[in-house]
């Protein structure tokens, strides 16, 4: 039953990220997007990853998406994008084919070096206490700096949107 599972969970998610990327219409994106996150929260829930698979849909799939929904509706983007085309259209199904391909040599890849088989997990995997654990003590520093990078961002974002504001209709700052 799991493998079937398995199966049908990569079945949705491989077909909302390919409607992610050939789809027109920015919503329909964002939808695929979340067929494509539910999914993923399956294979987590798969692994018996609890607390990934909440922090998959209520992040990703809930406070993301619904980021990306707003700012495409505070874009307005009705108009602008049916007259999008791809530089290439009598080329897709060679670039799919080169996709699949680089597909195919990733997936060999990983099975050589011995990641893309079935690992046995270890005692508590996915469970909130282990997730603390390995991000708190060997992942410290990377996750600090992270923190920092998101900070000096915001603060980037903040400065720049009250420049725009106060800056005079004529160019001038």
């Amino acid at each position: 039953m799991e493998v079937l599972l398995f199966w049908l969970l990569s079945l949705l998610a491989l077909t909302g990220a390919v409607l992610v990327v050939v789809r027109r219409s920015p919503v329909d994106c964002a939808l695929a997007l979340l067929l494509t996150m539910i999914a993923l929260a399956g294979h987590y829930l798969l692994l018996h990853a609890w607390f990934l698979a909440v922090v998959q849909l209520l992040v990703y799939a809930g406070a993301v998406l619904v980021l990306f929904l707003f700012v495409m509706m505070l874009l307005d983007l009705r108009g602008t994008l049916p007259g999008v085309r791809l530089p290439y259209p009598k080329r897709r199904w060679f670039f799919a084919l080169v996709g699949a391909g680089l597909m195919v040599a990733l997936a060999g890849t990983l099975r050589g070096i011995g990641l893309l088989p079935s690992a046995v997990l270890q005692e508590g995997f996915g469970t909130v206490e282990a997730f603390g654990s390995l991000l708190y003590q060997r992942w410290l520093w990377p996750f600090e700096l992270a923190g920092i990078l998101l900070l000096v961002a915001m603060i980037a974002a903040l400065a720049l949107a009250r420049h725009a504001r106060h800056a005079k209709p004529g160019g001038e700052a």
